[in-house]
């Protein structure tokens, strides 16, 4: 039950990357059960929503320049896809903060007080900038800056 940092190490070297992969989503599968709320990043559901935020993305790079730059703010169509898509990104945002991740040495953090910390000194501030509504708050504050 007791043993050194070497001989895990070790152990964990000697294990195959089927073997690793099995031990991880038993891990993945007991945390979850002890309701701590890991997401599995090697999970099914996990490869569909990638593919769904990839997806989000390249209409968010190619619809946004065009939107901002010859479009004024209205409620419209677009207006609200843009709040799902800003609803998807918020919940990319809390997956986020359940994702383990791997550290500088390979391994894998599952460890939820590292993945918060590690998700709020990366990314976590780009993305909150990046799904503020400010066409709500010219919208809201009647604003012709922010509208146009």
């Amino acid at each position: 039950k007791y043993c050194s940092f070497s001989m895990k190490r070790k152990y964990n070297a000697s294990l195959t990357e089927s073997a690793k992969r099995h031990q991880f989503n038993e891990k993945v599968q007991t945390i979850s059960k002890n309701g701590d709320g890991i997401v599995d990043p090697k999970s099914r559901h996990m490869e569909y929503w990638d593919m769904l935020t990839l997806l989000l993305l390249l209409y968010t790079a190619t619809v946004t320049p065009y939107e901002i730059g010859l479009l004024p703010t209205r409620l419209n169509t677009l207006f609200y896809v843009n709040r799902l898509v800003d609803l998807c990104f918020l919940i990319d945002m809390w997956i986020q903060f359940h994702l383990p991740y791997h550290d500088h040495f390979g391994h894998l953090v599952m460890l939820k007080p590292s993945i918060r910390k590690h998700y709020l000194r990366g990314w976590f501030t780009l993305d909150l900038i990046s799904i503020l509504p400010f066409d709500i708050l010219a919208l809201a504050t009647n604003s012709q800056e922010l509208k146009n």
